[in-house]
């Protein structure tokens, strides 16, 4: 180390030695299998079973055990992986259709166009930007191929039958980064021609000011572009020219009286009160102010004051008395009002380049959104895909600025709308009727008024008609485990059978025992299958048909007979894994032995024991455990799990399950803090490191009586001179486990009445 400093001092450093080797998680399951809606082919992390529900669907006995496992399993543990398996080919992805702008329908086609459509995944993959966008209809099992040209946007599901998933389509277009919104805008007709069609309207827009101080930004003029969308439920949704721009600014009051009555009691939207010492323009007559809302219970809430842009700048805030405008209503008085200028726009007239049908006698629209126009001309929108869950609509994914025409951005990203989504979603993908005449019409997003012409909602499209098909054959389901193969991404360690065991089949058991052996972090909790129960059964389907030999994964036998509170249903038959499941989760180590009646005891408030399909006694339960069979058993205390054999054949100490876990978790819990030596010098140093940091989370194991003693060697015994050259550090770890109790000897000896007993120990 070279010296800081030229002056002699003391200069301080500090070194960290302290990196300590993080523990990974103990408990989290693994599950494969059918669910009634949801995410397809991705392992999905839920916590619990409200978790499960709300993405996955119900519980029942038709989408297998997977839920119910869960169900279990959640009393203990909170982390659980769900991949859901459906087969694609007969599968029906939902889906939803953007019609165009301006386009009415009928109720009967409304039905046929929003309702009565399914597409399957094939017809999705062959629709591309040329296509006429075919689909088919199937009513009442029919299929009919219809040439749809009416609509300009095409959302499919990326997976079936999500039912819970909603589409909602927003203007997005940018003007130099801002967008003008009106909660209660007011349009009036102002001129029609001879057919009653509209062809100038007058919107009143408040709140459309940006100021700074109380100088005003004017943010539209005459000449500009703009939109005018969602007026209630009249279809105004379009291009418009301003014309003129009349302007008006409000205050924003602070209410009294000089007696402390309810400021402002008696007055009605719509009276006018003289401002005392206001003056626009430097006239000589005060201000006229109107009252522009009343609160519940008749006090004024706010007024405007209609007068030409110039005089904003001759307002002083201050308090203002006021006097009627009409002396001969003599209702209400004492009013004073604080006045803080606030600049916005009132009125402006807009040239409709597309008139639209709106009868004359409705002059009325409120609710209308308004911004601004690029200055070339073309619009973009954004896609908001929402979950509702209840009563709750949650935005989960948002694709903004996106076009139905070849475009880039600023950053030179593509805008087009299937760049944007497609493979970005997570449950969408997104195809645009090129053949459609109105592509660069934007599809408006349209808002839910209520009488007083707040907001209180949005209109959604729903992605309907999907479905999962037929069930899911057992080769997709045992491919679908490969899913787990990245334990970077995916942090199981129990691998949850979840009642896929069957006679004359142990794929699945296989697939799931091959991931334990890739990953070498996991443990697979394995079912019997439920149609067996007796013990020769058992034995021969053990040894002819499942004949694994592997301290990855433990057998269990039989299946409980359990309440189901779900369905309401005594004698339901219920998986065993998920109860050991359970227990191993309420045990804070994996080296406590997930059996007896201490640890034991099989439980659920979802599917609760009742029974069991099968019992034995000590002789048929003692050749089942030679052939590592766990048996479920009834005791004193209730039914527990009475054995904790791994289906490793050899007799060693790995053939017991608390000490398989225990050598896994050590070995998962080390690979992961040697990680961090990657890439270091392989020097007597670093090899002292690793030692210090490996014994230091060995000796927690220790001390809590996971392991009975152990030895860490890294140094230059195991790291010769040729292993460093070959860039390689070698860490040998030697473990003496810890042993449990199962069998008992007893000894009772009866002794005469002058008989002594001398017990001699040896030191």
């Amino acid at each position: 180390m070279s010296l800081v400093g030229k002056f002699p001092g003391v200069y301080p450093e500090i070194t960290d030695l302290s990196q300590v080797v993080t523990s990974n998680s103990i408990v989290s399951c693994g599950y494969v299998g059918e669910a009634e809606f949801g995410p397809i082919n991705k392992p999905v992390l839920v916590s619990n079973l409200r978790g499960y529900t709300t993405r996955f669907g119900e519980l029942s006995t038709k989408y297998g055990y997977m839920g119910y496992s869960l169900a279990v399993a959640q009393d203990s543990i909170n982390s659980h992986y769900i991949v859901r398996v459906v087969d694609e080919e007969t599968a029906r992805y939902a889906f939803t259709r953007v019609p165009a702008v301006n386009k009415s329908y009928t109720n009967a086609e409304k039905e046929i166009w929003f309702t009565n459509y399914s597409v399957n995944i094939d017809e999705m993959i062959a629709i591309e930007k040329d296509s006429n966008a075919a689909f088919v209809q199937t009513p009442e099992g029919q299929t009919v191929d219809i040439k749809d040209t009416k609509s300009v946007l095409f959302i499919s599901a990326e997976n079936p039958n999500n039912k819970n998933y909603k589409i909602r389509i927003a203007d997005s277009t940018i003007n130099t980064n801002k967008t003008y919104k009106a909660t209660s805008t007011i349009v009036e007709q102002e001129e029609v021609d001879e057919n009653n069609t509209v062809t100038h309207v007058k919107v009143t827009v408040p709140e459309m000011f940006i100021t700074t101080g109380n100088q005003p930004e004017q943010i539209f003029e005459a000449g500009d572009t703009i939109t005018i969308t969602n007026a209630s439920n009249n279809d105004i949704n379009g291009r418009f020219e301003v014309t003129s721009v009349d302007n008006t600014y409000y205050i924003e009051p602070d209410m009294d009286t000089e007696k402390g009555s309810i400021p402002g009691t008696g007055y009605q939207v719509g009276d006018k009160v003289y401002l005392t010492g206001l003056h626009l323009d430097d006239s000589e007559e005060e201000v006229i102010a109107e009252v522009d809302a009343i609160n519940e219970v008749g006090g004024v809430e706010s007024v405007f004051i209609a007068g030409p842009i110039s005089s904003l700048t001759e307002v002083e805030e201050r308090v203002y008395d006021t006097t009627l405008y009409d002396p001969s209503n003599e209702v209400a008085s004492g009013l004073k009002i604080f006045v803080k200028v606030k600049s916005k726009l009132n009125v402006v007239c807009y040239d409709i380049t597309d008139p639209v049908d709106i009868p004359a006698e409705d002059p009325i629209i409120q609710g209308t959104r308004i911004q601004k126009y690029p200055e070339d001309n073309e619009t973009t929108f954004s896609i908001g895909v929402y979950e509702t869950i209840g009563k709750v609509t949650t935005q989960i994914e948002n694709f903004q600025y996106c076009t139905l025409y070849e475009a880039k951005d600023n950053y030179g990203n593509s805008t087009f709308v299937e760049d944007v989504v497609n493979g970005k979603s997570d449950i969408i993908k997104v195809f645009v009727n090129t053949e459609n005449e109105n592509l660069r019409k934007v599809p408006a997003e349209t808002l839910v008024y209520d009488e007083r012409g707040h907001v209180i909602g949005y209109t959604y499209l729903s992605l309907q008609n999907g479905t999962s098909g037929d069930k899911p054959s057992i080769g997709l389901l045992n491919k679908a485990w490969e899913l787990y193969g990245d334990r970077s991404r995916v942090d199981v360690s129990l691998l949850m059978n979840s009642g896929y065991a069957y006679e004359n089949d142990v794929s699945y058991q296989n697939a799931m025992l091959s991931l334990a052996e890739k990953r070498r972090d996991c443990f697979c909790l394995f079912d019997i299958p439920s149609t067996i129960s007796e013990m020769d059964d058992v034995l021969d389907w053990r040894q002819n048909i499942n004949g694994m030999n592997t301290y990855r994964g433990a057998l269990f036998t039989p299946w409980p007979v359990t309440f189901n509170s779900i369905m309401g249903k005594r004698n339901f038959l219920m998986c065993p894994s998920a109860y050991v499941a359970k227990i191993m989760g309420a045990s804070v180590y994996p080296w406590v032995a997930p059996a007896g009646p201490n640890r034991g005891t099989i439980s659920s408030t979802i599917v609760t024991p009742m029974g069991l399909s099968a019992y034995y006694d000590e002789t048929t339960g003692g050749e089942l455990y030679d052939k590592q069979l766990n048996c479920f058993i009834k005791d004193s205390i209730g039914y527990a799990n009475w054995g904790q054999k791994t289906l490793q054949q050899k007799p060693t100490a790995l053939d017991r399950i608390n000490v398989a876990r225990t050598v896994i978790y050590i070995e998962t819990t080390l690979r992961d803090a040697a990680r961090y030596h990657l890439f270091e010098n392989n020097t007597a140093y670093e090899r002292m490191q690793v030692t210090l940091q490996f014994s230091q989370f060995l000796d927690t194991v220790l001390n809590a009586e996971g392991i009975q003693r152990y030895q860490v060697i890294c140094d230059e015994s195991n790291n010769t001179p040729y292993i460093i050259a070959q860039n390689q550090l070698v860490i040998d770890i030697y473990l003496w486990p810890t042993y449990t109790t199962e069998f008992i000897q007893l000894n009772t000896i009866v002794m005469g009445p002058d008989a002594e007993v001398t017990v001699s120990t040896n030191s």
